[in-house]
């Protein structure tokens, strides 16, 4: 039998957590597919996004060999970044993260809606994030001010 939901309700927050969670790795793994796909991203979102934005710590050690990678040749070679990850189960969950896909990337609209909206779900996560760790004003000053311009996002493809 499938375990009661918990009488205080907190059974369905805890799964709606983690759903957003699974969004944002999700994301994630997503925006590291498109940027080596089409390293020509880089440019139109380095203002919005760095490493330091994915929170998920398998992720974020791709991001850094990804934009680094980029930073120094220009290119992305996901075989190479893959290769670095010597664990076999981190081995094989950046091989799946370098090929996540959604439907309808073939259409230009669609795809820039997506790139936008995952740039947007990374971005509020990772000051969420930042947030809860947060101890000087000036930082949450920060934090409050990129969410204001993070309403103002739009990537033109």
């Amino acid at each position: 039998p499938a375990p009661a939901a918990r009488e205080d309700g907190s059974g369905s927050k805890e799964k709606k957590r983690q759903e957003k969670e699974d969004a944002v790795v999700t994301a994630q793994k997503l925006l590291l597919t498109w940027l080596c796909e089409d390293t020509g991203l880089f440019e139109k979102i380095g203002s919005w996004i760095s490493p330091e934005d994915f929170t998920d710590p398998l992720c974020h050690e791709a991001a850094v060999c990804v934009f680094e990678e980029y930073d120094t040749k220009k290119t992305v070679t996901p075989a190479r970044i893959i290769s670095l990850f010597e664990d076999k189960d981190e081995h094989d969950a950046i091989a799946r993260a370098f090929n996540t896909t959604i439907r309808d990337e073939d259409d230009k609209a669609a795809r820039e809606k997506a790139i936008n909206e995952t740039i947007r779900r990374i971005k509020t996560a990772s000051l969420e994030h930042k947030s809860k760790t947060a101890r000087d004003i000036s930082v949450l000053q920060e934090i409050i001010r990129q969410k204001k311009e993070l309403q103002k996002l739009h990537i033109s493809l």
